[in-house]
């Protein structure tokens, strides 16, 4: 089964929240995040938040 996502630098401009809600309402299966504007390494803590996050599409 093929399941359609998109990878969050198309949104660079948006906050996380704002991805995910877009990813919920057009009813995407995934996001991949973007380490220079979404989630950079070695941010644990945010990290976790955008974790927490995207759990709720599922």
């Amino acid at each position: 089964m093929i399941k359609i996502g998109l990878c969050s630098i198309t949104l660079a401009k948006h906050s996380v929240e704002e991805v995910v809600s877009l990813a919920k309402r057009t009813e995407l299966a995934c996001v991949e995040w973007n380490a220079k504007c979404h989630v950079k390494p070695g941010d644990y803590e945010q990290a976790l938040y955008v974790k927490s996050l995207v759990r709720k599409l599922v």
